[in-house]
């Protein structure tokens, strides 16, 4: 009895502290605020003697994989009126649990309740949690502790106790109730109703949570999408290589910065990790900051090289943890990876003098002034022919369909939504007019992956502008039938051109097909059927590869 009532007391303790872990970046977890409100208590009473309430069908309201909370009207076995007691950690070996580590994993059974009037029952818990309540879930089962279950205590209209059980580990499809894609469901490790649960309710297995009032709410989980992160195009200065050299830069210190976006995320904290089992020393030299929904990366061309030179070139990457912006116990983690660069080194010997091999096309809407232009300089007009040029002498075809005879202006975008950070371009869906930020001209250096982000951006809008959405927001398209058609100009460089210059805009060309593929077609499977699919086997991509993005 002394360890039960010890860890009882550093529960309390630890409760009204509002003490707990913290993430690597300092910042308070979710598992710190629910440390401040929940109080706990030894089981006693009716719970010791309750029955499993054993349920005869069942109807998935609200789908406990795809939302952070799931939801079921039930029918048990034995009809009645039920009222929630009370809510519990169950673990067979309870009191051999540290205090912290039980008072993580009884946030696992907080948010959990029941509603029944006689004509229906409804039963809802929390389905998707915290990082750190899964890793102290993981610690505890790899310690030994395999029994651990969410127990909520419930009584029928004549005070008969009975309980449900709480899976926050399944391990069959078979036992659980909660979705109609319950496989996918205990693959993810999401908390879900146990049908087959026969626990022994004693006091020592049962740690009680009370005074609190948890709600009901619908918000879509972040491990039922796909979160792609989109890098932004490279600005600036390119790396170059000393004269002579393959594996020299001869601008070592010179920075370079790319950035990541997510959209509905918050970016947490990021945790270096090995690719293939290599960690790379240069890979220390790479800063990762947040900041809104961005992850901006900061390295040296000396940097970037080191990590060609170990052999595994941008082979640095990061687990990154993200929160659910409209639910903060809801997190997961992802993969990001460095981003390539475009060097110089071959360029000057290559794109500097071969896109003088760019045909200056007799139908250029820039050169003809056939389109008002708005804003932009001289100089950003020249590198808006060059685009154009490389788009009529690429993607004729495409010129023809979308632009020849229905654009009416361009023009130069500073503000309101160019004022956003990584923002090439936008369109009115069904207008005759295009805007292009100031950030798709970058420092104005005349580069393959500049050329190729210019001409792509300008395709990606006509097709916007031609009346079409992106491809994830109409799942009636067939593939790479709304904007995502655009990759056709990126395919036609890789895998068609056989003018001089192409090779020089290969590398950019894969790239730019990798990131608006998995921005107009957001973890949409349409990635890798019909038009798509032709796309990328020309131009020899996996579907790894793909979902990559890199």
């Amino acid at each position: 009895m002394p360890r039960v009532v010890s860890l009882f007391l550093s529960l309390w303790l630890l409760s009204c502290s509002g003490s707990g872990p913290k993430d690597t970046g300092g910042h308070k977890t979710t598992a710190d605020f629910s440390a401040a409100v929940l109080v706990f208590e030894p089981a006693q009473g009716k719970i010791l003697r309750a029955q499993p309430l054993v349920i005869a069908s069942s109807e998935v309201i609200q789908d406990a994989f795809d939302y952070t909370l799931g939801s079921l009207d039930v029918t048990p076995v034995a009809n009645g009126i039920y009222t929630l007691k009370g809510r519990y950690l169950y673990a067979s070996r309870l009191s051999e649990l540290t205090g912290s580590s039980a008072l993580i994993l009884a946030q696992l059974c907080q948010a959990m309740g029941i509603y029944s009037d006689g004509t229906g029952t409804r039963v809802w818990w929390r389905s998707h949690h915290t990082q750190a309540r899964m890793e102290a879930l993981a610690s505890a089962v790899a310690a030994g502790h395999r029994d651990l279950h969410c127990v909520m205590h419930i009584e029928n209209q004549n005070g008969l106790p009975f309980y449900l059980s709480f899976d926050p580990l399944p391990v069959s499809d078979a036992d659980v109730l909660g979705s109609a894609v319950a496989k996918k469901a205990v693959q993810s490790s999401l908390m879900m109703l146990n049908v087959k649960s026969g626990l022994v309710l004693a006091p020592l297995a049962l740690l009680k949570i009370v005074d609190l009032n948890p709600q009901f709410d619908t918000v879509r989980a972040l491990g039922a999408s796909s979160h792609t992160p989109l890098y932004s195009m490279e600005t600036g200065a390119p790396c170059a290589f000393a004269a002579g050299s393959q594996t020299v830069v001869s601008n070592t210190d010179l920075l370079k910065q790319s950035s990541v976006s997510f959209e509905g995320v918050q970016l947490k904290a990021a945790t270096p990790v090995a690719i293939a089992g290599k960690r790379l020393k240069a890979c220390s030299g790479v800063s990762i900051q947040f900041k809104d929904d961005q992850a901006q990366f900061g390295f040296t061309c000396g940097t970037y090289q080191a990590t060609k030179n170990e052999g595994l070139e941008a082979g640095c990457q990061w687990g990154v943890l993200l929160g659910n912006d409209k639910d903060p116990e809801d997190e997961i983690t992802v993969t990001l990876g460095m981003p390539r660069l475009s060097y110089l080194g071959s360029m000057s010997r290559g794109w500097m003098s071969g896109k003088d091999a760019v045909v200056k096309s007799p139908i250029n809407p820039i050169r003809l002034k056939s389109i008002a232009l708005n804003g932009f300089s001289v100089s950003q007009l020249s590198f808006l022919e060059k685009a154009f040029d490389v788009i009529l002498e690429v993607s004729p075809d495409v010129y023809r369909q979308d632009f020849a005879g229905y654009m009416k202006s361009a023009s130069l975008g500073t503000t309101g939504a160019c004022a956003q950070p990584g923002v090439m371009g936008y369109a009115s869906v069904g207008g005759n007019s295009i805007t292009l930020c100031q950030y798709m001209f970058g420092s104005g250096v005349d580069s393959p992956s500049a050329v190729v982000g210019a001409a792509h951006t300008i395709v990606h809008e006509v097709r916007h502008a031609r009346g079409f959405f992106h491809d994830i927001d109409r799942p009636a398209y067939e593939p790479c039938g709304g904007t995502a058609f655009a990759n056709v100009f990126d395919h036609n460089i890789v895998a068609v051109c056989t003018s001089a210059f192409c090779p020089l805009l290969k590398s950019s060309a894969e790239g730019s097909y990798l990131n608006d593929i998995n921005y107009s077609l957001k973890g949409d499977d349409r990635r890798f059927l019909g038009l798509c699919k032709q796309w990328q086997t020309n131009m020899g991509f996996t579907d790894a590869r793909v979902r990559a993005g890199r």
